[in-house]
Parts: C-alpha cells; sequence; structure tokens
C-alpha cells in the first residue's frame, strides 16, 4: 500500500508540475450567488454537526475534561465555548493566510513557480516514502 501511495504521490507531483496556471478567481463566491450570511451560517453547522467524523471526535475528547463531581452543564457550556473559539482562530488564520497567498500569487509567473515548487515537493514525498519500504 505504501508502494501506491508513493507511485500516487510521485504521478501528482508530475502533474502538478506541468499543469498549465489557472486564472484567478478574485470575486467572493458567496456573494456572487447572492446569499446571505445567515443561510451560509445555518449550511455551515447543519453540515459540520451532522459530519459522524467530528462527532465521534468531540464524544471521544470531551469526556476527559469533565469531572463529575461537578455541574455538567457549566462545564460542556465551557468546553463548547473553549472549542468555538479555538477554531475560530484557527479559521481565521487560514483565512488570513489566504488573502496574503492570493496577493502574492497575483501573476501567472508566480503561480507557475509555486505549481512548480508543489509538484516538486509531492515527488521529493513520493520517492522518500518509495525507498522507504525497501
Amino acid at each position: 500500500m505504501k508502494i501506491i501511495g508513493a507511485i500516487y504521490l510521485c504521478y501528482l507531483g508530475g502533474k502538478t508540475y506541468f499543469s498549465p496556471v489557472s486564472q484567478m478567481n478574485t470575486g467572493s463566491s458567496c456573494h456572487a450567488k447572492n446569499e446571505t450570511s445567515s443561510i451560509i451560517f445555518k449550511q455551515a453547522f447543519f453540515m459540520t454537526s451532522s459530519n459522524p467524523k467530528a462527532l465521534i471526535f468531540v464524544s471521544a475528547l470531551l469526556p476527559q475534561f469533565i469531572q463529575a463531581d461537578t455541574a455538567l452543564v457549566p462545564q460542556v457550556t465551557a468546553l463548547c465555548f473553549i472549542s468555538a473559539m479555538i477554531h475560530f482562530a484557527i479559521y481565521l488564520s487560514y483565512a488570513a493566510l489566504g488573502e496574503r497567498a492570493k496577493s502574492l500569487l497575483n501573476n501567472n509567473q508566480r503561480r507557475q513557480r509555486f505549481n512548480q515548487f508543489s509538484g516538486v515537493i509531492f515527488l521529493v514525498f513520493g520517492i522518500f516514502i518509495g525507498l522507504s519500504t525497501i
């Protein structure tokens, strides 16, 4: 299975390295569909809350921080608030990095170099994984 993964990484590396540069979409995808923020929030909330992987993760992680001798509701409320703040900070960081990357990759030559760099990284990882099985 490692060999198949290594071959696939090398394939992705070659495909990424030689991929043509595509045009950047500078418009906002949310406003292009004329969806309000509340509709987007509801869709994201229901999608996330119905994700079984997230539910299993939370049900495995949170009981470790619950004390049986104190009230349950304040503990769960505090854990949910802390978790929400951590997720908010992480996603805000992703958005800030994405905005920075958009300004750095604003011309075709930079995007082509980024594709080539990403392709080389995939190839290197694929080669190292392939050689580690020998």
